[in-house]
């Protein structure tokens, strides 16, 4: 269903005098001119990013989900799906007083995806 990756590099000129920087931009369009299928990826670069924050190693392995919860397919409520909400429909859902956020990130995903300031 698709590919959950993120790369990192310690930004240093290479014998090239290409830096780390340009040439994860450089695979991002790469990727993009050898299928159509990530003309649409949305590659995210985070430049200086501090070395505790950094992968430590590269696995690639096939799986049967992308986040694993160990819930059955039929036991999920997940039928008719959720609405796509851009950053300013999503700050105003924020505001009401219903609203529910749930983080659906594994344990993995919480503890390296954080925010600079954020709390663990």
């Amino acid at each position: 269903e698709g590919v959950n990756a993120t790369l990192s590099a310690v930004d240093m000129p290479t014998q090239g005098g290409v830096t780390a920087y340009e040439a994860l931009r450089h695979v991002a369009e790469d990727l993009k001119n050898f299928d159509p299928i990530f003309k649409e990826t949305d590659f995210k670069f985070i430049d200086d990013l501090p070395a505790d924050r950094h992968f430590k190693e590269l696995r690639v392995i096939p799986v049967e989900e992308l986040v694993f919860y160990g819930i059955r397919e039929e036991d999920a409520a997940c039928g008719e799906g959720g609405k796509h909400l851009d950053a300013i429909e999503y700050h105003e859902m924020l505001k009401k007083k219903n609203t529910v956020v749930i983080d659906v990130r594994n344990h993995y995903e919480a503890v390296i995806g954080r925010f600079d300031g954020q709390e663990k």
